[in-house]
């Protein structure tokens, strides 16, 4: 019973003050600086309560496959450091391996990932714990081994601490929820072995359609290729005629303001020559009359167009009163035109507006608009009376503006029914870029499904919807996830057996970017079943399918050799 002792002088790992009374076992010391207390325990204690493991008896929290790693005289570290310990170092309560495997039924070594305490659970479901969770005082495992040295240390001291053995009422719960979760299992497993099958038709339906297109692509591609010359030469051929008609048009407004000009010149110097100044203006009124209140802010030269809506009149020989010959307008008086017009026509004796200029303006649809009429000064109709001329002249423009019109609509209904070079070569560019994105596509579709993904090939375009709080979550896949129209990125990869990732999203203010991560969860159905966010800008949502139901869970519940893992509840 004083071999605990060697731990003074050849121990060679980190050693752990032992747990007491379900405290947390903390650091030790070096062996040199070992106080007393440790020592006066393991005397008072006892070997049949430190040495647990060095009996005929099954290695306390060692699960019955691995019983034979600790058989012998002489135990190793399972992860091969150190010396070799004698077998009464085995659950002695002092950690020796830095892994834990020597104390595989104590917590002497909590806080390290590769031990686990071992629940038998008789007549219940096996259980693995965290050796921080051994000797806490809280019964963990349902036949209490869990705490088992603790309780023998209590019942040394006098005092009832055994965790009682509820395994049998727990197994009948567990049987129950069992035969139900059994029942679950084999639909499930059922439709994802439909899911993989389908997608593995899928696959090779997608291989085979990628082939054609691709075999197709080539003549596709020298097609376009042989309508590219033709429409290059009718797109040169299309410009020149732009150019030149751009040319035109210049030309003809070039001609037009300088027809504008001179016109506007010879008004002007009519107007001087009918009242003898050069002080034409038109005086804006209130009142929507034309004798209404001056207001001065609103005059402006005779060139001016005459503003619509407006009351005033042309003050034609500048004296700032409104004579009786002068223009007058109200509110509702049509005009056109500009007060240099108006008071050449009142000097000649003529309407305020003449019959043709109260018309509306042709538009650019109308063949009138398309010719362009002679233009004859304001200043050639008061001396000359031409304005008959140009009517008669204007009557003989719109029958043969109307002629041309006729022909060109024919022509543009003759030339509708050739195809353009350009028209061609567009269609074949478009087949060609059609076949590209179709072969892309498919060949994304089968990247995003790997050969053990299959099962998940039920969710290829679905999108799943759920409402969390006051937001709305999109899941696409594989295509993107959204919370309402926030984006929380696009598909990008697989990161486990039943996890991915959506990365890229809008970016958070300050950064970083959204991205969601996917846990997948066995169930018949797919269904987003919540979306967290565990940390800034990054969310997480669980999904359940089919796809993440396990054979391997149905066949340890079939067979009764389940046992729970160390992050999985009862």
């Amino acid at each position: 019973w004083l071999k605990p002792l060697r731990q003074l002088s050849h121990s060679s790992g980190p050693l752990y003050r032992p747990c007491v009374h379900g405290l947390p076992a903390r650091p030790g010391i070096a062996p040199g600086d070992m106080p007393a207390f440790p020592v006066l325990l393991l005397l008072a204690v006892g070997a049949d309560q430190v040495g647990l493991g060095a009996g005929a008896e099954p290695v306390l929290g060692v699960p019955p496959a691995d019983q034979g790693k600790y058989a012998g005289e002489t135990f190793r570290c399972f992860d091969g450091q150190g010396p070799g310990l004698p077998a009464s170092a085995v659950n002695d309560e002092f950690c020796d391996c830095a892994d834990g495997s020597d104390e595989p039924g104590t917590g002497a070594c909590a806080g390290q990932q590769a031990t686990h305490f071992y629940c038998a659970n008789q007549g219940s479901t096996p259980r693995m714990l965290y050796a921080s969770r051994v000797g806490d005082g809280i019964c963990d495992c349902c036949d209490g081994t869990d705490e088992a040295v603790l309780a023998r240390r209590a019942a040394r001291a006098g005092v009832k601490a055994a965790c009682p053995n509820t395994c049998a009422e727990q197994g009948l719960r567990e049987k129950e929820a069992a035969a139900r979760r059994i029942e679950d299992l084999r639909k499930a497993i059922s439709r994802r072995e439909e899911v993989r099958l389908q997608a593995i038709k899928d696959r090779e339906s997608s291989k085979a359609e990628i082939a054609q297109l691709e075999s197709e692509l080539p003549a596709l591609e020298e097609a376009l290729k042989g309508l590219e010359a033709a429409a290059e030469k009718e797109r040169q051929e299309k410009k020149a005629r732009e150019e030149e008609e751009k040319k035109v048009r210049e030309e003809e407004e070039r001609k037009r303001r300088e027809t504008e000009e001179a016109e506007a010149q010879a008004d002007n110097e009519a107007l001087k020559a009918a009242y003898g100044v050069d002080a034409c203006s038109w005086r804006q009124t209130g009142g929507c009359s034309a004798a209404g209140e001056r207001e001065p802010a609103n005059d402006r030269v005779c060139s001016s167009e005459l503003v619509a809506g407006a009351s005033g009149y042309c003050d034609c020989d500048g004296d700032g009163q409104l004579g009786a010959k002068e223009p007058k307008f109200d509110c509702s008086t049509p005009r056109r035109g500009t007060c240099v017009k108006a008071c050449l026509r009142a000097a000649a004796g003529q309407d305020q507006l003449l019959p043709e200029e109260s018309k509306a303006p042709a538009t650019a649809e109308t063949p009138a608009a398309k010719e362009e009429k002679p233009q004859v000064s304001e200043y050639a109709k008061w001396m000359d009376g031409a304005a008959e001329a140009m009517s008669e002249d204007g009557g003989t423009e719109e029958e043969q503006g109307g002629e041309e019109g006729d022909n060109a609509d024919a022509g543009a209904s003759t030339a509708g029914a050739t195809k353009s070079a350009i028209d061609e070569e567009n269609a074949a560019r478009s087949k060609v870029t059609a076949h590209k994105d179709k072969i892309k596509s498919l060949q994304d579709n089968l990247g995003a499904l790997p050969d053990d993904k299959l099962v998940y090939a039920s969710l290829s375009g679905k999108t799943l919807f759920k409402k969390v709080g006051e937001f709305k979550y999109k899941v696409t896949f594989f295509s993107s996830a959204m919370q309402d129209h926030t984006s929380l990125g696009r598909w990008s990869q697989w990161t486990g057996p039943t996890s991915a990732e959506f990365d890229h999203g809008t970016m958070c203010w300050g950064g970083p970017e959204r991205k969601l991560l996917v846990d997948f969860q066995c169930g018949l159905e797919e269904e987003l079943i919540d979306v967290l966010e565990p940390s800034r800008c990054v969310y997480a949502a669980t999904i359940t399918h089919p796809g993440a139901c396990e054979p391997k869970e149905l066949e340890e519940l079939e067979t009764g050799t389940r046992v729970v893992g160390v992050r999985e509840e009862l």
